[in-house]
């Protein structure tokens, strides 16, 4: 019996012992939780470390911009002035273009209108001096022929004298003679000749002064600003 027992007590105690204790497992479940809280502490203490050092790194280069930014606010605010001021110069230059621009095409236009008046002018004294010139030459032809009292007769006799007295290059003395001449105050034999001699001269210098004017147009044709045509006519 007592052999049984002893038998009987090593079985049971190799079956308890096969068998695991609930407290054992509760240990070792306690055990297992710690560790994983202890991994999951440490992984957190990493990720704070590595947060905390990008938070640093971060803060120390948004300082550095903030700082750079800051020292470069005067820069843009003298850049920003510069090209205020660079702005106002060009809208007055612009203002300044524009009007002289107005005043070019105003001139341009009062050029022309005035070119226009001088060709008009010496078309008219164009005319006129050919229409002179003609009759000057008639009356010396008349004169020479020795038909100098039917000249006196004719209307072109008045046209001569308004000439004679107009002109300004001839001297009083040659203006009177040649005036009593067409007023027949004077012998028509006897100083035809002279009379002929100071028109044959009247003749030269008006056709001299037509032929100025003309040349005078020809320049003025290829380069429009030189119209002189006026002081010809005058």
């Amino acid at each position: 019996m007592v052999r049984l027992l002893l038998l009987l007590c090593t079985a049971g105690a190799l079956e308890l012992a096969t068998q695991e204790n609930p407290i054992r497992k509760i240990v070792n479940l306690l055990q297992m939780t710690q560790k994983k809280i202890e991994e999951e502490g440490e992984a957190q203490e990493d990720a704070f470390e590595k947060f905390q050092c990008y938070c640093e790194t971060n803060d120390k280069k948004l300082a550095a911009s903030v700082t750079d930014l800051t020292d470069a606010v005067p820069q843009h605010e003298a850049s920003v002035k510069s090209k205020s001021e660079q702005k106002a110069q060009m809208e007055e230059e612009l203002k300044v273009h524009k009007k002289d621009r107005e005043d070019a095409n105003a001139a341009i236009e009062s050029g022309n209108e005035q070119r226009a008046k001088d060709k008009a002018a010496f078309d008219a004294y164009s005319t006129e001096a050919k229409s002179n010139l003609a009759a000057m030459t008639k009356a010396v032809a008349a004169i020479r022929k020795g038909m100098g009292d039917a000249f006196l007769q004719s209307a072109q006799a008045n046209v001569l004298q308004k000439l004679v007295l107009a002109n300004t290059k001839l001297s009083a003395f040659d203006q009177s003679e040649v005036a009593a001449f067409l007023q027949g105050k004077a012998s028509t034999e006897g100083s035809s000749g002279e009379i002929v001699g100071i028109l044959e001269q009247m003749k030269e210098q008006m056709a001299a002064d037509l032929k100025e004017a003309e040349e005078t147009k020809a320049r003025c044709e290829t380069s429009p600003t030189c119209w002189e045509v006026t002081k010809q006519v005058e």
